[in-house]
């Protein structure tokens, strides 16, 4: 993956404009799930934690426990998880 920029790939997929709400959903969780335990780079950490928090309630059943999911695996790492906690945010189990 990293040998062919993938997640650089994957986060500018994520940062169009011109895709819809699925993809964009899909490829959030995709980043979450290729870092696991691993710290999110500066660029993408707050914007990539901050759409999967706002996934977890979503009406999709697919989306909604793979964001919590990717959000677990990414919490794992303590600046990841320094993110995802702010504003008292906890993980749905």
């Amino acid at each position: 993956m990293s040998a062919l920029n993938g997640i650089g790939k994957l986060y500018s997929l994520f940062k169009r404009t011109d895709i819809d709400k699925e993809m964009k959903n899909k490829s959030a969780i995709c980043i979450g799930q290729l870092f696991r335990a691993k710290q999110l780079p500066d660029e993408m950490r707050s914007e990539i934690t901050s759409h999967l928090k706002s996934l977890v309630n979503d009406s999709d059943e697919w989306t909604k426990n793979n964001s919590i999911g990717a959000l677990a695996y990414l919490a794992q790492n303590l600046v990841n998880n320094r993110e995802i906690v702010k504003g008292r945010f906890k993980i749905p189990q």
